[in-house]
């Protein structure tokens, strides 16, 4: 969500500086989104858009610019007699590296009903036009082994991790390609920011058939799309979503997204709608189920991502925010629509809070996706702003399934 910051940040708040601003030379040019501002590095190398001066372009020339140069790199290849893909831009780059998350809790400690099982930086290097930035959603494919994330800025990133033992070590992106609308064309303006993420057909044994369905604020939606970011289908809402006027704002949408078996869709707003109980953080459901349940705090709390585990129950991140100036808080939490099925208030139980006032090195967490057994990703959402980090936590959670082999590679 774009919350006010005064280091000029797209959607959060720097929890810290990381990166200096100052440091990257030279600096960001401002462009337009739709009404939205948006940053784009134009007149650095290696950069999204490039262009001579610094100048303010719309997103679809951006986009236009980095279709333009893969041609350009696939046809040099070519002429090279060569592949264009062997050790050209589409070659998968290695870009985690370690994050220390805490000073206390290192990788295999235990923190609440987690224990620590790796954290990393995942670095902003492009790969055909995109990188690992602005990242508000993953999804884990069990047929494929790949982790898919989509961007705020309309793209969708294939990720591999990598182990050592039960760790996370490393990640590797694999692909990247831009979400297309119904014609073919680049999602652009209101329609590109990508916020949930869920599969279908993506533990059945069967490869190649995954189908992702992505929710979206701005135009506030959910569409099927291909793994090449191919447009299928749009999905239906559940009703009490489907007037976008409820939203208190085009950046407050749909951010959380999952499915149940029993109830279809499940989604939420970030903040309770004015006509709902705002004590409470509301889920509805494609098959009419509404739930609600207690939030760390009322006032301020707002749900950014869903996932259902294989027994049925939900995950939840929760993020308390309140000002720049004050700690945030991001946590984990569990809640069990099995309990009332045919709707009502749940009970919540606890597994892990973040607080970035008690040495937890936190940024702007926006993805959770169930893993395997009892492990979860946990991908922060970096604005696109210089002085935050995309980080890749990796969490194994008191949930009682049942756990895999443990990994020798």
């Amino acid at each position: 969500a774009r919350l006010p910051s005064p280091m000029g940040s797209k959607r959060f708040p720097a929890l810290r500086p990381t990166r200096h601003a100052a440091s990257q030379a030279p600096r960001p040019c401002t462009g337009q989104r739709g009404e939205a501002v948006f940053e784009v590095s134009d007149c650095a190398p290696a950069t999204r858009c490039r262009v001579d001066t610094c100048s303010a372009i719309t997103r679809a020339q951006c986009v236009s610019q980095r279709q333009q140069a893969l041609v350009v790199s696939i046809l040099a290849g070519y002429l090279l007699g060569g592949s264009a893909y062997a050790e050209g831009p589409s070659a998968p780059l290695e870009i985690g590296k370690p994050h220390q998350l805490s000073k206390e809790f290192l990788p295999g400690d235990r923190f609440m009903a987690a224990t620590h099982r790796g954290a990393l930086e995942l670095e902003n290097t492009e790969l055909d036009g995109f990188a690992a930035e602005g990242l508000s959603a993953l999804a884990w494919d069990a047929d494929e082994e790949i982790l898919y994330a989509v961007s705020d800025l309309g793209a969708l990133l294939h990720l591999q991790p990598e182990w050592d033992g039960d760790n996370l070590r490393s990640i590797t992106l694999l692909a990247t390609h831009v979400l297309k609308d119904a014609s073919g064309e680049p999602l652009d303006g209101d329609w590109d920011d990508a916020e949930g993420l869920v599969l279908e057909q993506a533990q059945d044994g069967v490869s190649g058939n995954s189908v992702l369905l992505v929710s979206f604020e701005g135009e506030t939606r959910v569409d099927a799309y291909r793994p090449d970011g191919t447009y299928l289908d749009r999905r239906t809402l559940p009703s009490a979503l489907n007037d976008k006027d409820r939203f208190p704002g085009s950046n407050q949408g749909l951010e959380a997204l999952t499915t149940l078996s029993e109830a279809g869709l499940v989604s939420g707003p970030q903040r309770p709608f004015e006509d709902s109980d705002k004590a409470f953080l509301h889920l509805y459901a494609s098959a009419g189920q509404h739930w609600w349940f207690k939030p760390l705090d009322p006032d301020h709390s707002s749900l950014v991502a869903l996932e259902t585990l294989p027994d049925g129950r939900l995950l939840l991140l929760e993020r308390r925010y309140i000002s720049f100036f004050q700690p945030v808080l991001f946590a984990v939490r569990l809640v069990d629509p099995r309990e009332a099925p045919r709707g009502g208030k749940l009970a919540v139980t606890d597994l892990a809070i973040f607080d970035s006032s008690k040495g937890w090195r936190i940024d702007n967490f926006e993805g959770i996706a169930h893993h395997t057994g009892n492990r979860i990703f946990i991908v922060s959402d970096d604005n696109t702003n210089p002085i935050q980090k995309t980080l890749l936590l990796y969490l194994d959670l008191d949930l009682g399934l049942e756990d895999p082999t443990t990994r020798e590679d």
